[in-house]
């Protein structure tokens, strides 16, 4: 019977702290309110990914923003890492999946760790966006609230 009741209380704290988490994800939406991040609006879908028939249905992919010194791909879809995990307009996203490139380079499929680069460290909110790794090394984040990626966004263009 002890037992039970642990169980039943450790599950009900888990249960409040995911709602708490969730609600915190999607905090815009319960009210009705449509994300207003200027990235978004930048967010154009590719060609392969609009006219390829090879690309399943509800997978979606954009083209990486120019950000000062590095390009950012900032993906939403139902094969991503984002909230909603769905494949819906750009603005209607509380959290996606992102990547950081070096924008200068003969390789374009180098991906920039996060640890490595003097200027993305000293970013105010790095810690936030290190929580959000996939992975061991610091290449793509999951789940990146859009506030967060708006001010990484800013920070890039800012610090040139």
């Amino acid at each position: 019977m002890y037992g039970s009741i642990a169980f039943t209380d450790s599950y009900e704290k888990s249960k409040r702290k995911w709602y708490r988490l969730h609600k915190l994800c999607t905090t815009g939406r319960s009210y009705g309110m449509k994300n207003k991040h200027s990235f978004q609006r930048r967010l154009e879908e590719t060609e392969q990914s609009k006219h390829d028939s090879s690309f399943p249905r509800d997978y979606r992919q954009y083209k990486a923003l120019k950000c000062g010194r590095y390009l950012v791909s900032i993906q939403g879809s139902r094969g991503h890492y984002c909230t909603p995990r769905e494949t819906i307009g750009a603005n209607e996203y509380f959290s996606m999946e992102i990547a950081i490139f070096p924008r200068y380079t003969r390789n374009k499929h180098v991906f920039l760790n996060v640890n490595r680069s003097k200027k993305l460290k000293a970013f105010p909110r790095i810690s936030e966006l290190m929580e959000r790794a996939d992975g061991t090394q610091p290449t793509v984040f999951g789940y990146v609230p859009v506030d967060l990626i708006q001010d990484l966004i800013n920070y890039m263009e800012e610090k040139k």
